[in-house]
Parts: structure tokens; sequence; C-alpha cells
């Protein structure tokens, strides 16, 4: 009977050995964030070698403890106060799993009264996800107010809207909050074009797009001097500015005015591109994605 004890005391002992580790380390441990997506992920996160600079702004993705980041997707209050708890924190980003999908698809027009971007919401860069979710084409058509009036009282952009403007490459531009009502960019991982798909196949950029480029090479979000697209509400949405260093001061909308002429900025902090509108929004805009998951459920009780 002692023998048999020592046996059993011996196998506990390399079970032990064999189960524990340093603790981050696990399979799973370094691998992102999956939250909202069943689970942790795989996914490579970002390091300052990665990529050394954007521009004139120093890269530091995924800067933030896991309880920071926590914190922060979860903050409500003014602009200025989620600023301020947020300072010097940048969003999550993580080399993501190259995919492919049908070419991209878009026809832009004009009237009298809007620019007409007419898309597949797919881009021509590479596409990779670090969520299980894969783009798919839509049949997309967003009206850009070609004369845009300041409004005495900005237009509210709340926790439910999703699309907020559209990338010069006819790619939804999205809020700064997800489907859970969390600041998307501190609650989610997107990947090295700041992107990512919903469960419903959007493809959508949470931060400045970096893969974007012009005939050069050049990737366009980087610079705030580059237009990178179209607000809702007709004004331009340009490139990565720190707002502590660019002039005229962004505004809590994240734009400013030039010589005249508003336009908005993407940033590295919250609320990312608009945090609210400087001018009324086409509402046909922020239908898109319910017509056609209304279209999608109308077809499926028809067959």
């Amino acid at each position: 009977m002692k023998h048999l004890f020592k046996i059993i005391f011996i196998i506990v002992i390399i079970l032990g050995l064999t189960s524990c580790g340093p603790k981050g380390h696990r399979k799973g441990k370094h691998g992102g964030h999956g939250h909202g997506h069943g689970g942790k992920s795989e996914y490579k996160l970002l390091t300052k070698n990665d990529i050394q600079n954007l521009g004139d702004h120093s890269f530091d993705v995924n800067n933030g403890t896991e309880e920071q980041y926590e914190t922060a997707a979860n903050l409500s209050g003014t602009v200025e106060e989620i600023q301020k708890k947020t300072e010097g924190l940048w969003p999550r980003m993580a080399k993501g799993t190259v995919y492919n999908v049908v070419d991209s698809r878009l026809n832009i027009t004009e009237n009298e009264n809007f620019l007409i971007f007419e898309t597949n919401n797919i881009p021509k860069h590479v596409l990779t996800r670090t969520n299980p979710n894969e783009a798919t084409p839509k049949n997309y058509s967003f009206y850009i107010p070609k004369n845009p009036k300041l409004l005495e009282v900005p237009y509210k952009i709340t926790e439910k809207t999703q699309e907020i403007g559209i990338a010069l490459n006819g790619v939804v531009i999205a809020g700064p909050y997800d489907s859970q009502d969390k600041i998307a960019p501190y609650n989610r991982v997107v990947d090295e074009c700041s992107s990512h798909a919903d469960p419903q196949g959007m493809y959508h950029y949470h931060f400045s797009p970096m893969c974007i480029k012009n005939s050069k090479g050049n990737a366009l979000g980087v610079n705030p001097l580059n237009q990178i697209g179209w607000s809702f509400d007709g004004f331009k949405i340009f490139g990565l500015a720190d707002r502590k260093k660019h002039m005229p001061a962004i505004d809590n909308c994240n734009g400013h005015s030039h010589d005249g002429d508003y336009h908005y900025h993407a940033t590295i902090d919250y609320p990312f591109f608009m945090g609210c509108y400087k001018a009324e929004p086409q509402n046909s805009n922020f239908e898109q994605k319910k017509r056609r998951m209304n279209k999608q459920y109308k077809d499926k009780r028809n067959e």
C-alpha cells in the first residue's frame, strides 16, 4: 500500500509539471483579444518593432494592459472626460489571417445635391481577419451632401450609430462604438489596415485606414494633409492628426476650420473619426445595413 501511494504521488508531481507554466504564456494568452467573438484568438499583436513610424506619429498600438483596455472600452461621459482618462492609449491591432473575396466595385457619380457612392464595400487592398468574420460583398449607395451647412448645435453620434462615413475606396467608416455599445478600438482588435468585418460581413474601418495608398504607394491615412474619406454630413475626413499639435485646435466633433473650410480628422484617440456631425447628415446613409438585413430576412422567408 505504501508503494502504491508513492507511485500515485510521483504521477501527480509529473502531471503538475507538464500542465503548469509561467503565467501568461499558455496557449492563447498572447494571441490577441476575442471580445464578443467566442473567446481568445491566436493573432499576433503588433508592436513598435513591426512599424516604427506612421507618418509623423510614433507607432505605439497595444500599449495598454488588458485591464486598461477593458476599463477604457466601458467608459462614458463627455469627449473631454474620455480623452483625459485614455490619454496616451493607442488602439489595438494584430496581424490578421489573409483571405480573398470578390473584387472591389465602386462607382462614383453626382447630381446637383450629392456625390453618390455605389459600392460593394470591398477594398482593393489585402483583406485579413482578426475575428471569425469575413467581408461579404454588399450593395450600398451612400449620398454625400455637396453643400453642407454648419449647424448651431452639432448632430449627435450615439452608441447605436455604426456607419458614420465612407472612405475614398468605398468602404464604410465606423463610429467609435461597437455592437456591445463599448468603445470599439479598445474593446476590439483590428488588423493592420485598421479594419475588420462584423457578423453580417460588413467590412469597416475603426481607425485611420492604413492600407489606402495613393498612386505613389504612400499611405494616405497617416498624413493629416490627405483626404481619406467623406463624412455623411458632406464634410471631408482627413488623415491621422495629433490633437495636441495640429492647429487650429480640433473640436469635440474631431474637426476644425481652415480659412472657413471645415473638415474632420482621424485621430489616435477617442472618437477616432467623428464624435458628432457639424452639419446635417443624409439619413438614408444610416439605413444601408438595416435595409439589406431586412431584405435578406424577407428573401429567406419567401424561399
